[in-house]
């Protein structure tokens, strides 16, 4: 059970952030999409800076910004937008501040490397307030890259694997998932306002509710056995009790409970082991 647990602590919000960078780097089109941005900034020159840079600096110092706008922001509102919804705010607030605070995080570097570029007065209240503006445009556009994300993350599956997955038929929960972790279901548990997906491909959390998560699998033959435990029929290694407890092991290790209101549907399915 203890193996179960420990993986919770994974799912805080910094976790998650990273979690989400990773697969923002492991896709190919978010390189496609940057180095797209850093050309057009860079031959259009914006705010004087085809009248102040020859091209290679031009290009070095876009490549800068935007790499700054991208990691920083990302990370940050991927962070502070866990965090939000976490605490339970509206998802529409949760990228209104999570996009504020990324233009926040955003605007040291930009001062810096204005500085480094530009040698800029960082004591000049209108320059400040200019490069702050500028911040809160990235913001939202970080804010709208999490809206995306996150609604891609829930409904859509990857086109790139369309082929793949189509020889094999996919639970809408599975669908949720990173393509590389879309395999047969184990089980599922609660973390917080999470639901920790286990498959044989490696483990993803989830934000929704068991209920909904439960509600999602329409392929995989499973049961719940707890409040905050689910599991698939083909993952049950065996069934013990121990303490006057029900536990079920499952094939990839963790010790899960069986809560005495899901003993009958054990029992119907002939799961139970047998009484002395």
């Amino acid at each position: 059970m203890n193996e179960t647990h420990q993986n919770f602590a994974d799912g805080r919000p910094l976790q998650l952030a990273l979690r989400e960078m990773h697969g923002l780097l492991s896709d190919r089109r978010t390189y496609a999409i940057v180095g797209g941005v850093i050309c057009i900034l860079t031959l259009s020159g914006p705010f004087g800076t085809s009248d102040d840079m020859t091209l290679l600096p031009r290009l070095l110092f876009w490549s800068l910004i935007v790499a700054s706008g991208f990691g920083i922001g990302n990370l940050t509102g991927s962070m502070v937008g866990h965090t939000l919804r976490l605490a339970g705010l509206a998802r529409p607030l949760c990228y209104a501040l999570a996009g504020f605070a990324a233009g926040l995080a955003v605007l040291p570097a930009i001062l810096i490397l204005n500085l480094i570029f530009f040698q800029a007065d960082l004591t000049n209240t209108g320059y400040l307030l200019r490069q702050f503006l500028n911040c809160l445009i990235i913001g939202g556009v970080v804010a709208l890259n999490l809206a995306i994300f996150s609604r891609n993350s829930r409904t859509s599956p990857d086109p790139q694997n369309s082929s793949a997955e189509a020889s094999s038929v996919l639970d809408r929960l599975q669908r949720r998932l990173p393509v590389e972790k879309r395999s047969p279901l184990r089980w599922l548990s609660v973390s917080d306002h999470y639901v920790e997906v286990a498959t044989v491909k490696g483990r993803e959390l989830l934000l929704l509710r068991l209920k909904d998560a439960i509600e999602e699998i329409d392929q995989t033959d499973g049961l719940q056995i707890h409040r905050s435990h689910w599991v698939a029929k083909n993952a049950i290694e065996k069934v013990s009790r121990e303490n006057g407890k029900t536990l079920i092991h499952t094939s990839d290790g963790p010790i899960l409970p069986v809560s005495r209101t899901y003993l009958p549907e054990l029992k119907a399915r002939g799961l139970l082991p047998s009484s002395r």
